[in-house]
């Protein structure tokens, strides 16, 4: 009994993280997958320049991210 109470409070925790992790609609290009609570930080690292430039090679002159919990826009 006491486990699938465990097992129903972490499914709804997880779910609620993954929908606070997407991207309103209308919100510019982004990477199709974000971490919760990380949000896209993996994938600025190591060197965030680059990365911005593959981003922009990518999406083009306007594109958002997550930076932990906060969404960004990027316009060139």
């Amino acid at each position: 009994m006491g486990s699938s109470i465990i097992l129903a409070v972490v499914t709804v925790v997880l779910y609620a993280l993954f929908l606070y992790g997407r991207h309103p609609k209308g919100f510019p290009p982004h990477p199709n997958f974000s971490l919760p609570l990380l949000g896209d930080i993996l994938s600025l690292m190591p060197n965030t320049g680059k990365a911005f430039e593959r981003m922009h090679a990518k999406y083009g002159d306007v594109y958002g991210f997550l930076m932990g919990t906060q969404r960004q826009v990027v316009e060139l």
